[in-house]
């Protein structure tokens, strides 16, 4: 039985259990259109993140500063703040 155990933690250890699915992991549609947002407003970067409501984009790097950029589900901008 030890044998077993510790073969199965050895196997999770080296990445071989099948990964959990990430709920706020975006999807390349959805980068896709924050990107085309994010174009629009002459800015670039940031990392981006689903929230329950819609999406957050932090770190955003635009001419005059950088910001915290948040959308709507409809990739509406919603909030745009300095960071």
């Amino acid at each position: 039985m030890k044998m077993i155990l510790i073969a199965g933690v050895m196997a999770v250890a080296m990445g071989a259990a099948p990964a959990l699915a990430d709920d706020h992991a975006l999807t390349d549609e959805e980068k896709g259109r924050i990107d085309a947002v994010m174009t629009a407003l002459n800015c670039e970067g940031g990392k981006y993140e689903r929230e329950d409501d819609g999406y957050e984009i932090d770190d955003v790097k635009c001419k005059d500063d950088v910001y915290d950029i948040t959308l709507t589900k409809d990739f509406k901008i919603l909030e745009k703040k300095k960071d």
